[in-house]
């Protein structure tokens, strides 16, 4: 599983899996718990799934670079560069959380929203984006780079 192009379309299956579980059942239970004074329930659920989508793309995308980088011959002699090149990705990921966070939140700066709420937007974006990351960069590295990442160091 970590060969090329195994590990981009299995990254890709976990994305979509993990957005499947996200966007649709946590979107109908978000749309049918949280009280919207001025949006429509079809305007959030809308918002909520492209936001999550874009963030399972940012997910994606910090993965296959991981691995088209990781799969290069002149990366393995280069492991302080590895492990700075997975940081940066990773705090990006954790960027790219915050933002989908933001985006819903600051969407919908006139509705009410309980700490609940907020906890299932900050527990949905960060599967897709840095926990995939990490997951899938924990399991699916090239075997040059494979101990690079935090948890194999």
């Amino acid at each position: 599983m970590r060969t090329s192009p195994v590990n981009y379309i299995v990254a890709l299956t976990l994305a979509g899996v993990l957005w499947a579980i996200c966007g649709v059942p946590l979107g109908n239970y978000l749309a049918d718990s949280i009280s919207l004074a001025q949006a429509t329930t079809v305007d959030f659920v809308r918002v909520f799934r492209v936001t999550l989508a874009i963030a399972a793309l940012v997910g994606f995308a910090g993965c296959a670079h991981w691995f088209f980088y990781g799969s290069r011959e002149k990366t393995a002699g280069d492991m302080p560069g590895a492990r700075r090149t997975w940081n940066v990705w990773f705090f990006v990921e954790l960027i790219a959380c915050v933002g989908a966070v933001a985006g819903v939140v600051l969407s919908f700066a006139d509705e009410s929203f309980i700490a609940r709420d907020y906890l299932l937007l900050v527990i949905s974006s960060s599967l897709l984006t840095w926990v995939l990351f990490w997951v899938a960069s924990l399991l699916l590295s090239p075997r040059g780079v494979m101990y690079c990442m935090l948890g194999r160091r």
